[in-house]
Parts: C-alpha cells; sequence; structure tokens
C-alpha cells in the first residue's frame, strides 16, 4: 500500500481504510455483474490517464461533489466489467504530475491497493470539502487559444465542462450557509445483550448555531454516525438515529417544550437561530467481531444534514474508554448514558 504524506493526515477526517477498500470492491462486484454503478461519487477507468486530463476530470468531479467525498478506481473497464489491474508504481510519479496542474490547491488524496480476483486494483479517495479547485488551461499562450488562463471544472453526467455562474453559487453559498455545530459531550455504551450480540448506544450533546436567521429542519433520515473502535476493522454503523431538544421533553411525547428555540418530531428536528440539542443512536451488532477486549479508544463520526441540502456536517471526536460496573465496554466525556 502505498500512502502519500499529505493523505496520511486526511485518513480519519475522511473515511476509514476499511470503508474505501469496502466501497472499491462492491463497485467492482457490481460491475462484474454487469450491473451499473449508479453513485455519481464513483468514477472507473481500466488505465491511468494523462495528468492533464486527469487533473480536470478530478477537478470537475470534486467541484460537483458537494462536499462529499469521491472514489476513483484504476484497474477495472467499466465498459465490459472485466478486473484488468494497475500498476501501483506508475501512482508515484503520476499523481506528482497531476497535481502539478491545479493552481495553489489540489483535492487530498488517500489510495490504497485493493487485492481482487487474483488482480490488484488502485482505490483513490478524494477529500473535496476545500473545493472550488482550479486548473491551468494546457493551451494558454499557444496560438489560437485565446487568454483564459485557468478553469473551473464542472461535472454534468459524464461529460466535463467549465462552471457557469449558477454552479458557483451552488458550491460556494452552501458553505456559508451550514450552521456551526459543537459537541458539548459524548457516550458510546456496548451491553451484552446474550451470549453473542452486543447492542450499542451513542449519545452526543450538541450546541447547534445558525449563521443567519431563520429555522433549519435535519430529518433523521438523512442523518447517520459511525464508530471504529481502536481500528477500522472493528466498526459500527448506527441504523437507528434520531435528535431531540436538550434537555429532553420528561414525558419524550414529541412536541412537549424542552427548550425555547428547538422543537422535533418523530422525523425532525427544527432549529431557530441557536439551540442545545440530543443526538442519539442504536445498533445490534455479533460479538465475535469486536473480540472481548473492546475497550480501546473510540473514533465516532457523526453526519448531519439540512433538509434540501446535499452538504454534510461533520462532528468528529475520540473518546476514551473507562470501566463500567455490567457493560462489556462504556467510553465518554459526559454523564451517564439514558436507558
Amino acid at each position: 500500500m502505498l500512502l502519500t504524506n499529505q493523505a496520511m493526515s486526511k485518513v480519519p477526517d475522511i473515511m476509514r481504510l476499511i470503508n474505501i477498500e469496502g466501497w472499491a470492491i462492491s463497485v467492482a462486484d457490481r460491475l462484474k455483474r454487469g450491473e451499473p454503478i449508479e453513485d455519481a461519487r464513483v468514477e472507473v477507468k481500466s488505465k491511468w490517464l494523462d495528468p492533464i486530463q486527469a487533473a480536470r476530470r478530478i477537478a470537475a468531479h470534486a467541484n460537483s461533489a458537494g462536499g462529499e467525498p469521491i472514489l476513483w478506481i484504476i484497474g477495472v473497464d467499466d465498459a465490459n466489467g472485466a478486473v484488468v489491474g494497475a500498476d501501483k508504481e506508475e501512482l508515484s510519479a503520476w499523481w506528482p504530475a497531476v497535481q502539478s496542474e491545479f493552481n495553489e490547491l489540489s483535492p487530498s488524496m488517500t489510495d490504497l491497493n485493493v487485492p481482487y480476483g487474483g488482480k490488484t486494483i488502485v482505490a483513490l479517495l478524494f477529500d473535496t470539502d476545500r473545493a472550488p479547485f482550479v486548473v491551468r488551461n494546457p493551451k494558454f499562450g499557444q496560438p489560437g487559444s485565446g487568454s483564459v488562463s485557468q478553469e473551473v471544472p464542472w461535472r454534468e453526467g459524464t461529460t466535463t465542462r467549465s462552471a457557469t455562474r449558477s454552479d458557483l453559487l451552488r458550491l460556494l453559498l452552501p458553505l456559508e450557509d451550514l450552521p456551526v455545530v459543537t459537541i458539548l459531550g459524548m457516550y458510546l455504551l456496548a451491553n451484552k445483550h446474550d451470549q453473542t450480540t452486543l447492542r450499542w448506544r451513542l449519545e452526543a450533546k450538541i450546541y447547534i448555531a445558525l449563521r443567519r436567521r431563520g429555522e433549519i429542519v435535519i430529518p433523521f433520515h438523512m442523518c447517520s454516525a459511525t464508530a471504529d473502535i481502536g481500528d477500522s476493522r472493528r466498526h459500527v454503523t448506527f441504523n437507528q438515529v434520531f435528535l431531540q431538544p436538550y434537555p429532553r421533553p420528561v414525558s419524550g411525547t414529541p412536541g412537549e417544550p424542552g427548550s425555547h428555540t428547538v422543537r422535533y418530531s418523530p422525523t425532525e428536528i427544527i432549529v431557530a437561530t441557536a439551540g442545545m440539542a440530543f443526538f442519539g443512536g442504536d445498533r445490534t451488532t455479533g460479538q465475535r467481531e469486536f473480540g472481548e477486549n473492546i475497550g480501546d479508544p473510540a473514533h465516532v463520526r457523526i453526519n448531519l444534514f439540512q433538509a434540501h441540502d446535499s452538504k454534510a456536517i461533520i462532528l468528529q471526536q475520540t473518546i476514551k474508554s473507562f470501566p463500567g460496573p455490567t457493560e462489556a465496554a462504556r467510553w465518554g466525556t459526559w454523564g451517564t448514558p439514558v436507558n
């Protein structure tokens, strides 16, 4: 595996290595079965592109991704679903050449060699949250090439074009509209349900402050949370997440006053100007995959989305474990979990 120095610092922030590998394998599986990828964040190539061409396409893909990570897979022929493999040694010369085509800043990249069907494919995960990305015009200065020296590329479907004013507005305005969310405390609990299963509970106390007057709506179905215990091989994805005002209503009845600026229903939370909220998540997993001693630090990531917005509000915190009286393990920086 080759991991660039720039990429190493981004791995905990974007996506764990095991998730990158799983994503790449699932894409290769779909193509091998003749199924469409159906994910605008994925690009598949059978070989390394010319660096000038690659830079423009990567910039276009990153600019239109709405802040979400994008995945490029080298070594798979998407036309017939064949895994042809990629020469991993080429990356060390290819990526610096690609970066040289960018103006000031290129997307941070994490690279991973993925064994598949007796061959090796290369997964490239790009962080897009510092868009817009600008590339140089390789024809600038040549006869008849015009006076444009740089370009902001944009991806539309499978084509690449120059960004329009409306594209740039969609790209830049959400950055200003995202509320500021602060973690005030977090708690993670693993209970032994029986001899083979664990019941997980994640709780976080957060403060949400809007950048301008008004209200925001955060639908529960758009939110997600994960926890990596020690390393990315011991991974929990919470399949039931919700938010409530804090302090929480005593009876737990939606609509009961608990905050003057935060209210909720069974499907979403609504914040006016600013307020404190409670995030919760639940999941049941097997015990074997976590082992007997699961008291390593937990890296927790929470993704919140406003309604009608594709850019995630990302919350991350690493929390240490501490002894619990009956649980398999507990982690936290705040209080006692609510049963």
